[in-house]
């Protein structure tokens, strides 16, 4: 090989190892814009969700529910009978919840 062809193949080489930087260097430029977006909005969701969050610890304080059991009408406290319907089957074992349940419900009703 003369040195003309290999001076015309490095030139080549060269060249489009150019075009090729220059492509790389767009598509960094636009995947760097992308992780910027993203960071914007992983930012702004962190953000929402430390709101989010002060606005359920205030909506679920004892005393802001206290609040609003009173003010909403007067709130009675839980009787057994409300939780558990005492009905002793024949298949069904005897078992120690049950007794104290049955004794409660005699109390109640007396």
């Amino acid at each position: 090989m003369n040195k003309l062809t290999i001076n015309l193949v490095l030139s080549f080489v060269a060249f489009i190892s150019s075009i090729g930087m220059y492509v790389l260097k767009g598509e960094v430029k636009s995947l760097e814009t992308e992780h910027l977006l993203l960071q914007r909005k992983i930012f702004q969701t962190k953000e929402e969700i430390h709101v989010l969050e002060a606005e359920k610890s205030y909506l679920s304080s004892p005393e802001r529910l206290k609040f609003l059991g009173e003010k909403v009408g007067a709130l009675q406290e839980t009787s057994v009978k409300q939780l558990y319907s005492f009905s002793l089957k024949k298949d069904e074992p005897f078992s120690p919840f049950t007794l104290a349940s049955f004794k409660t419900l005699k109390k109640e009703d007396e």
